[in-house]
Formats: structure tokens, C-alpha cells, sequence
């Protein structure tokens, strides 16, 4: 029997020395979440592929992880290392668009790959989960959370990878989680849903 326990949330580390790019057809441009959106997604129909990737301005990290930022998350580039082991294992629930990525000396960097989360799920349902209290962040003001997440497995299409409805949450398997441990993919980290305090509103 599945629990929450299961799954984890699924993200960047955000490291600051990691490498970091944003689509270029979207610079300068306002309201383009929506677009955003659609890559996250796997929507690709109104993009014409290859997309380019180029440094974020101001941006000093010179470390090529197995995963890369954008400014949007989760709008991850991937390595060809992360994408072969996911294919290898047949873990589920994404798919990649291919780009083509530069440095801010317009250096090609080779290797990367967009990333994009196909599987799907019923929306975070925090209804019935009991609430705590607990400083915002360390030594500072006490304040309300969730105790876990929850959703409603029997709404899941069974993907290793999937977003929760209307949310960027992604989640993923527990196979998938060891599996990405065990060969050190870089730059990720993952916590168990059942474990996640999420802000009360």
C-alpha cells in the first residue's frame, strides 16, 4: 500500500556556482509564465526547436551539474548523463527538448538537454492534514504549517516523474529518487512528501 511516504518533491539546489541560462526568446519579454508553463509541461507546438538557452546576465557560476537553472523553476536543463540514466532504468513521466546552450562570451556549451515533466496527478489536497508550529527558519518567528502533503494516489497516472494539478509541484518515486542517489546525480535535492511542511495560510 502506497503512502506519501512514497514520494518526494523534486527540485534544483539552487547552488550559486552552478551554471545558469534562460531561454532568450523570453528576454526582455513580460508576461510569459504561460510559455513557461508549456515547457514544463511538454508542450512544445508553439516553440520552433532547437531553443536557445543563454547565461543569465550577471550570472558567475561555472559549474555544469547534472542539472541546470533557469530563472523559472521548474524549468530545469538536464544533462546527457541524467537523460541516458532515466532512459536506461525506464523511469517515466518526462521527456526532453533539445536546445542549444550559451556562455556570455557565446560559447556553445554541448551536453544539455531541456527538461520537462509528463506525468500527472490530482491537486495538493491539505484539507485533513494536521497543523504544527515552527519557527519560519531557524531562530526566527514561530508561525503555522501543514504537517505533509497529500494527494490522491488513485488520481496519479502512475509516472515515476509528475506535476500536481494546476501547481508546479513536482513529485517523484521513490525508485526513481534511489536510483538518482545511488548514480550521484548533482545539484538535485528531494524531500519526503510526508515530511514537507507546507505554510498555513
Amino acid at each position: 500500500m502506497e503512502t506519501m511516504k512514497d514520494y518526494y518533491t523534486f527540485s534544483s539546489k539552487g547552488y550559486l556556482t552552478t551554471f545558469s541560462a534562460f531561454p532568450s526568446i523570453f528576454n526582455g519579454k513580460t508576461g510569459f509564465g504561460n510559455d513557461i508553463e508549456k515547457l514544463i509541461k511538454g508542450e512544445y507546438k508553439d516553440f520552433d526547436l532547437p531553443l536557445r538557452f543563454d547565461q543569465n546576465e550577471g550570472d558567475r557560476g561555472k559549474n555544469f551539474r547534472d542539472v541546470l537553472d533557469t530563472r523559472y523553476p521548474p524549468a530545469y536543463l538536464i544533462s546527457d548523463r541524467m537523460k541516458n540514466l532515466l532512459e536506461e532504468n525506464l523511469i517515466t513521466g518526462w521527456r526532453t527538448y533539445s536546445i542549444e546552450l550559451f556562455d556570455q562570451k557565446k560559447n556553445q556549451i554541448f551536453g544539455y538537454n531541456g527538461f520537462s515533466i509528463t506525468g500527472r496527478a490530482g491537486v495538493m489536497d491539505l484539507t485533513n492534514q494536521p497543523i504544527i508550529e515552527k519557527p519560519f527558519y531557524e531562530g526566527g518567528p514561530m508561525g503555522k504549517f501543514y504537517n505533509g502533503g497529500y494527494f490522491d494516489i488513485n488520481t496519479w497516472d502512475g509516472s515515476d516523474f509528475f506535476i500536481l494539478e494546476n501547481s508546479y509541484w513536482v513529485i517523484v518515486t521513490k525508485r526513481a529518487v534511489d536510483l538518482m542517489k545511488k548514480n550521484k546525480v548533482t545539484a538535485l535535492e528531494y524531500q519526503r512528501l510526508s515530511d514537507r511542511a507546507i505554510s498555513y495560510p
